[in-house]
């Protein structure tokens, strides 16, 4: 079972395989198992796959008082529409290193990537909004 890599642990971890795949890669290309551009590539789509961990462990996590923006509800409802979007940019982001002209690869990512921040944001400035008045 895959840790939570929302946690300290769960983020050592994945930065770990993170590091360990990074140095594989190296090794691989130095010995030239694989060309620069297929290091590259699969490195991208391991961080697209990080994305995807994330917003898929984001809406799974717990709320503490000090950490509500507003309504339980509410703020659950942000965290699973901002954890879809993670999951879909994370996604995109890999399949586009994968499939992607080399030249492309790297705009087109980012579009998604940006694109899915943009919708975290728009949807934790809904759940601000529609925060009740404290009293």
């Amino acid at each position: 079972m895959i840790k939570n890599p929302l946690t300290i642990p769960g983020a050592l971890v994945a930065a770990g395989v993170i590091l360990a795949a990074a140095y594989g890669m190296g090794l691989a290309v130095d010995r030239n198992l694989i060309s620069a551009i297929v290091a590259e590539r699969v490195q991208h789509a391991l961080m697209g796959g990080v994305l995807v961990l994330i917003g898929n462990f984001m809406p799974k996590t717990g709320n503490r008082p000090s950490e509500v923006c507003c309504e339980p509800s509410e703020a659950h409802s942000v965290k699973r529409l901002s954890g879809w979007a993670l999951v879909i940019a994370g996604f995109g982001y890999s399949l586009t290193w994968l499939v992607a002209p080399i030249g492309v690869a790297p705009v087109l990512s980012m579009v998604l990537v940006g694109a899915a921040v943009v919708v975290m944001a728009g949807s934790l400035l809904i759940g601000l909004r529609a925060r009740p008045a404290r009293q």
